[in-house]
């Protein structure tokens, strides 16, 4: 059986394959907008510990690359909507992308892996996010 430590390390190099230079904090604001769907960039500042500027920062990188509001490495897993009370107000959704990593993760973190070695299923874990591309 593998540990819960192994598993976080294989969510972990999964991310590191499918977007090699986000950093801690995207992925973090990734995770967040994950558990709370249609919050605010103020939501998610305030729920991760972080400034206006870096939440900000750190969706703009997790947004589609074609999108206006977008900075690299623009991941594509998140998307914002206007808020229908505000048209000033964005909420925060997971994209398409976005879902379908998280439903990987969900498996990997649920035990879904075997008991290979992390390095081992490197490429598994990369087959099996390409298939549900």
């Amino acid at each position: 059986m593998e540990s819960g430590s192994h598993r976080l390390r294989e969510v972990l190099q999964l991310l590191q394959v499918q977007a090699p230079r986000l950093g801690l904090k995207s992925l973090h604001a990734y995770l967040y907008v994950a558990g709370q769907p249609g919050c605010r960039v103020m939501d998610l500042a305030r729920g991760c510990g972080f400034d206006m500027a870096t939440a900000s920062r750190s969706v703009r990188a997790l947004g589609p690359a074609d999108a206006a509001w977008a900075l690299p490495p623009a991941s594509g897993w998140v998307d914002q909507y206007q808020g229908a009370s505000d048209g000033r107000e964005r909420l925060l959704f997971l994209s398409a992308e976005g879902r379908r990593l998280l439903r990987v993760i969900e498996g990997v973190l649920a035990g879904a892996a075997d008991e290979e070695s992390v390095e081992a299923r490197r490429p598994t874990l990369a087959a099996t996010w390409e298939a549900l591309r």
